[in-house]
């Protein structure tokens, strides 16, 4: 009976501290990679053409696609190794600094 009262004792342990651990600022996963709201908010104000209504459901129905769509292909180009094409990698940089920067 001791055992059982110590292995579930322990299993709530390890129950509670993987739940408090896991992050709540995440709006979306893309393939198992987790986007920060804060990353999509910075992206998607710097890149909205519609300044007046920035947060329309459409607006952002249709980002979150491209975005989507982006990820995707970036994840797919660092598995053909693409990024080791130096031409290639200077236009990452170059639009990864377009996309982060104010």
């Amino acid at each position: 009976m001791m055992k059982k009262t110590v292995c579930t004792f322990i299993i709530l342990i390890f129950a509670f501290v993987g739940l408090s651990a896991q992050d709540q600022s995440y709006i979306l996963k893309i393939n198992n990679s987790p986007i920060s709201k804060e990353e999509f908010v910075k992206i998607y104000e710097k890149n909205s053409l519609n300044k007046k209504e920035l947060y329309t459901k459409k607006d952002l129905e249709e980002y979150i696609n491209l975005f989507t769509i982006y990820k995707l292909k970036l994840k797919e180009a660092l598995e053909l190794k693409l990024d080791t094409i130096s031409s290639l990698n200077s236009e990452y940089k170059k639009y990864s600094e377009q996309l982060t920067n104010h």
